[in-house]
């Protein structure tokens, strides 16, 4: 399914999957209350981080009354909430409606916590859990692991570290205690914590040195079991471990798709981890992956670029999660103008003025000056790119519109700026392309945007039949007015 007809789609049912999967639920007020012994000068804060972008835009902050510390708030679906005091984070959860008591007794040796109320069983496993297994989630550990073990090394030490959490789940005294939810997000965790590591290997040690110019496969039989139905899981957004996996993810099927090639182009990183995306995840998941991306990337990619997908975002975003905060973090790079690069004569003499390299599909160099004679309707495109693709489909009517006589005297010329050849012929067979096909290789380095000098694709224009460019910024197959445009010049 074509990126665009997904967007439409996702518009539709969004609401639906956004009740489904939790983010649209009736809101419910959550009381917590924390006592502390010699705790009457200080302060406690919650921090609840709702679009899971890292912000943390919603934090409550507490005096003390005598030691205690009492927060009342609504809930609209389960979360983790973060319960900090003085150098400390603890992680809670709760559900709309919960209430819990935490009595904290601070010490040399560490800290005595002691729950109460409707969230206690919850909570006292998630502070077990938390401290028995910190090492194992401890970002810093991992992060060396994966740059000095090799892959095997650190597979054998997920799984043996997955394998003691769910013993200590399955066997854990008071689990019936536990709510379903509870289950199903600590279940989640655990899952996650192992494909998502397994995954983030190639990326972070690609990522690690610029000398690397290929990400490392993945063994198979680590992954045999990950699939679609695994990646697309809205219900499990409310996990670290997931949103982490599902990042990686994406980003190694990427590159996979990229024949294990490093992008050295954020902008065409983007396209094309945004095409994959939406060929691997729906609703939510697909959402969190786009927003979270462009969050954290949005300086590196050509304004022009970050604009048209935040308008996407807008259209799928019903509900504004995510849309407002992309608008509060990137709008003033959306209104940059893209880096000026230096254009040729606006009037190109194809004849004369043709000065980069050109070649079809069999490798054999193609001239513009070649279709001499003929009104030429050119379309800059690539494989990684999703609004390219969904104009292929118009791009096939337009030339049923065309009359016998109009096709003898019309060429549609197909110039893919893609990094790859295989990635491009594979394109071109998957989509059903008729055209003149040819490649002017290298992404945004290629001698193609160099010398026209645009900034986007998909990009269009027009050579009449003396071979002068008289459209440099030609209409799109889908615009019905470019049929006009083109019979006048074919008179």
């Amino acid at each position: 399914m074509n990126r665009i007809l997904k967007l439409k789609i996702s518009g539709v049912i969004l609401l639906f999957l956004l009740m489904i999967s939790g983010f649209i639920n009736a809101q419910k007020d959550c009381i917590v209350i924390v006592t502390i012994k010699d705790g009457a000068k200080d302060t406690v804060y919650l921090k609840i981080d709702n679009n899971y972008l890292g912000d943390r835009y919603d934090v409550m902050k507490m005096p003390s009354n005598g030691g205690k510390f009492a927060f009342t708030f609504k809930l609209d679906r389960d979360r983790v909430v973060e319960l900090s005091y003085i150098d400390k984070t603890y992680q809670l959860y709760l559900e709309p409606g919960d209430d819990l008591m935490i009595d904290i007794q601070l010490g040399d040796l560490g800290s005595t916590f002691v729950f109460n109320g409707k969230a206690a069983a919850n909570n006292k496993f998630l502070y077990e859990f938390n401290t028995k297994f910190k090492k194992d989630y401890d970002t810093a550990f991992l992060h060396d692991k994966i740059l000095n073990d090799g892959i095997d090394p650190l597979e054998n030490f997920l799984f043996d570290s997955k394998k003691n959490q769910m013993d200590f789940y399955k066997n854990y005294a008071d689990k019936g205690s536990l709510s379903e939810s509870f289950k199903k997000y600590i279940e989640n965790t655990m899952r996650y914590y192992y494909y998502g590591n397994i995954y983030s290997y190639p990326i972070i040690r690609g990522n690690s040195d610029n000398a690397i110019k290929v990400v490392t496969p993945i063994p198979s039989i680590m992954i045999e079991n990950v699939d679609d139905k695994l990646a697309d899981n809205p219900d499990a957004l409310i996990c670290e471990t997931y949103r982490n996996f599902l990042i990686y993810y994406i980003t190694y099927a990427t590159s996979v798709a990229n024949n294990y090639a490093k992008f050295n182009d954020y902008t065409v990183s983007m396209d094309k981890k945004f095409r994959i995306a939406g060929d691997h995840l729906n609703g939510m998941p697909y959402l969190f992956f786009v927003a979270k991306f462009m969050y954290d990337t949005y300086e590196k990619v050509i304004p022009s670029r970050l604009k048209f997908y935040y308008n996407d975002l807008v259209t799928i975003d019903k509900s504004k999660i995510y849309a407002p905060h992309i608008l509060a973090k990137c709008g003033a790079r959306m209104k940059e103008k893209d880096p000026v690069i230096t254009k040729q004569s606006e009037s190109i003499n194809a004849s004369t003025d043709y000065k980069f390299k050109l070649v079809d599909l069999k490798g054999a160099p193609v001239s513009l000056g070649s279709f001499k004679g003929k009104v030429v309707y050119i379309d800059f495109w690539a494989s990684w790119c999703g609004p390219c693709r969904a104009e292929m489909p118009f791009s096939k009517a337009l030339h049923q519109k065309l009359t016998d006589k109009q096709k003898k005297n019309m060429v549609f010329l197909y110039i893919s700026i893609d990094g790859n050849e295989e990635n491009w012929k594979k394109a071109i067979e998957q989509l059903g392309i008729e055209g003149v096909m040819t490649i002017s290789p290298g992404n945004w380095s290629s001698e193609a945007v160099k010398f026209f000098g645009f900034n986007s694709i998909p990009h269009y224009m027009i050579m009449d039949k003396k071979g002068i460019i008289v459209d440099k910024e030609a209409k799109r197959p889908s615009n019905p007015a470019l049929m006009d445009d083109l019979n006048r010049l074919l008179e």
